[in-house]
């Protein structure tokens, strides 16, 4: 029997809420430049993030691993709905009809 102070725990992933990435760790994960997920973030895309007390952005690890797991990096058609809704020039219909034409090209 290992001793306790040698038991590996894995968080639950209730705990992994608690869990904050900074721009720097995700970055390296995914294999991109810090400045990637800034523009991203700049523009309302990609992953969910937090502002700290502090004003530091950070990513928690329930969101990275949620986006993973549906291969998209953090698309998700609700955001780019409230994307679209903010975009100047396009018609609230003309967006309806933009996401359902991506969600059939896309198959989804």
């Amino acid at each position: 029997m290992l001793a306790e102070a040698e038991m590996i725990i894995e968080p639950s992933p209730a705990a992994y809420d608690d869990i904050l990435l900074t721009t720097e760790q995700v970055a390296n994960r995914y294999q991109q430049e810090p400045g990637t997920l800034n523009n991203a973030r700049a523009r309302g895309e990609g992953l969910p993030w937090v502002k700290t007390a502090t004003g530091t952005i950070r990513y928690k690890l329930s969101d990275v691993l949620a986006s993973e797991t549906a291969g998209n990096r953090g698309f998700s058609w609700a955001r780019l709905t409230k994307a679209l809704e903010g975009y100047k020039g396009l018609t609230e219909g003309e967006s309806a009809k933009l996401v359902a034409y991506l969600r059939t090209a896309m198959k989804e």
